[in-house]
């Protein structure tokens, strides 16, 4: 089973100004980055200079959709 681990990378003002980030790893190689803004969320995946965006409204449904509780 692959090990994953995320790396916290918080900006030191408000996220009302700047993005939050965390590197998420699998096997120790970087998988990608997500970015939190207070109106998007984003996906980067390593390798990539751009990612893909959600709004908060339209990942809301998604997780309920897709997500899965432990």
């Amino acid at each position: 089973m692959a090990q994953h681990e995320i790396l916290l990378n918080l900006p030191e003002v408000s996220i009302a100004n700047s993005d939050a980030s965390f590197d998420v790893y699998e096997d120790k190689e970087l998988l990608g980055r997500i970015k939190v803004s207070r109106g998007t969320i984003e996906w980067v995946p390593s390798g990539y200079r751009s990612g893909v965006h959600i709004n908060w409204d339209d990942f809301d449904r998604l997780m309920k959709k897709h997500g899965y509780r432990r």
